[in-house]
């Protein structure tokens, strides 16, 4: 567990779409503006639960109110 993430911050200035697990200090990082979900920490468990999320990250992505938020949210 990290108190910050710097990927994190560096992806979402980038304008990228972030995945992750609201562990450690990720929930304060992204500001509720990243795909999270529940950290589990069997990995079988918790790559069900990623590739769940991630895999609605994906079909959202050309929707507008994702584009609007990767555009205009992502700005420090």
């Amino acid at each position: 567990m990290e108190t910050a993430c710097i990927s994190v911050m560096e992806a979402m200035s980038a304008k990228c779409m972030v995945v992750c697990p609201n562990l450690g200090a990720l929930p304060e990082t992204c500001a509720n503006f990243a795909w999270m979900y529940g950290y589990e920490p069997g990995p079988e468990k918790h790559i069900v639960v990623h590739s769940h999320i991630l895999g609605r990250a994906i079909e959202s992505y050309r929707k507008d109110e994702t584009e609007i938020l990767l555009s205009v949210i992502y700005v420090f």
